[in-house]
């Protein structure tokens, strides 16, 4: 559960601190507790909707879809529609098969959203692009692409619309195994010793190409290195959804430190090139925030070039101020300026409008606070760093998105009340 959505409704104390201990037996998946709270707080608080809702939530998590619809059907009743209610109502037509019922559940649920809900909305529209993909696979993409404009950092919809793109890289062999030790013929590998030069400019239909492939390369990458992961560490699946978040997060960092060396090798090489090029790493959701992977990102020609020209795209930023930014790099995503977009800024190729100006020096003024975060050790120290990170964002994106980003930096934390 979002960290957002605490203390968003007119709640008492006792009954904000009743669902936080909801949310948290949720995140435990403690649902047969949290059904018992739920029936408990609705004794002594009959109207507040937020309970029902929950009370829902554990129903539908417990496999007792008749008291779920029950519950439903009292919410409709006895509340003004709502967006969660619709959304519940998605989760249990999802669970009978019902498409036709969940799509239309889902479709309310999205009319009923409040406008400043844009990670919700996302996570609806995504949902409802996921029941429309053996329906209308057009219609699908389409609410999915929307879902991701949304918002960008929703991975789940990412991997939907990347499921639906038909390109010669999206399919790997399924009868095809992985194996690190294996060798290729040395006239398909890409010459690792070979400088890359980082004057080389794309032609303008190169650079539609690197766009429109680039989320393919990098869902690619990530499968490949999803697969060595779990070979390496022995399991076949993540140990938590945290877990997984950090690994697509890492994969994405060492995916661009090979691709932007040279983008247009990539585009040239052929199936076999890419898989010596993307076995040549290897990703560890450890890694995240490490003070090695930042000094990587320094190292690395990419960054050594982008911080070269840093000065003259943006003169706010000091030397080595990147790996600043990328510390909150989630914050551009989020506004919409990408990998690429930030390597051409910064290498002068476009030019930064004032809005662009302002995030690219929001998102470093972020990544320090973000560096002392990680660095400070006392609870009292990190709350007041975490509560002036939380007021730095509020103040140009919005208390939303400032809650939802601090959900990306640092997860659902305990010691963060927003």
């Amino acid at each position: 559960m979002p960290i957002h959505i605490l203390g968003r409704s007119t709640l008492s104390e006792e009954e904000r601190e009743i669902q936080f201990n909801l949310f948290e037996l949720f995140k435990e998946s403690e649902f047969e507790k949290a059904r018992k709270i739920c029936l408990n707080a609705l004794e002594k608080y009959p109207d507040q909707q937020n309970f029902y809702n929950l009370l829902v939530t554990s129903y539908i998590e417990l496999d007792e879809l008749e008291s779920a619809k029950e519950i439903i059907k009292l919410l409709q009743k006895k509340f003004e529609p709502n967006h969660e209610t619709a959304y519940l109502e998605s989760r249990i037509h999802e669970i009978e098969g019902n498409t036709e019922g969940e799509i239309k559940s889902i479709r309310k649920a999205i009319e009923l959203l409040p406008d400043d809900h844009f990670d919700v909305k996302s996570m609806y529209l995504a949902n409802y692009g996921a029941c429309l993909i053996d329906i209308d696979e057009d219609k699908a993409k389409e609410v999915l692409e929307l879902a991701v404009y949304t918002n960008p950092l929703n991975q789940f919809a990412k991997d939907l619309l990347s499921g639906l793109q038909d390109d010669e890289f999206s399919e790997l062999d399924e009868d095809e195994e992985f194996d690190e030790d294996d060798e290729l013929d040395e006239d398909d590998e890409l010459d690792e010793d070979e400088e890359f030069d980082e004057d080389d400019e794309l032609d303008e239909e190169d650079e539609d190409e690197l766009n429109e492939l680039e989320s393919e390369h990098l869902r690619l990458f990530t499968e490949i290195q999803r697969f060595m992961y779990f070979n390496k560490e022995e399991k076949d699946s993540f140990d938590s959804d945290e877990q997984e978040e950090d690994f697509n997060f890492a994969a994405r960092i060492k995916w661009s430190q090979l691709f932007f060396k040279n983008p247009q090798k990539f585009l040239d090489a052929n199936p076999d090139q890419l898989m010596k090029a993307y076995t040549s790493v290897e990703v560890d959701p450890e890694d995240i925030f490490s003070g090695d992977e930042i000094s990587d990102f320094n190292s690395n020609n990419v960054y050594e070039s982008i911080q070269s020209q840093i000065s003259e795209a943006f003169p706010f930023i000091p030397e080595g101020g990147i790996s600043k930014i990328m510390y909150a790099y989630p914050l551009l995503e989020l506004e919409h300026i990408d990998f690429t977009r930030f390597a051409k800024l910064s290498a002068g190729e476009l030019t930064p409008n004032e809005n662009e100006n302002k995030l690219v020096r929001l998102a470093y003024d972020a990544g320090c606070l973000i560096a002392k975060i990680n660095d400070t050790e006392d609870d009292e120290n990190f709350n007041i760093l975490t509560r002036q990170l939380f007021d730095l964002i509020e103040v140009q994106l919005g208390e939303r998105k400032a809650a939802y980003l601090m959900n990306v930096f640092f997860g659902a934390n305990d010691d963060f009340d927003s």
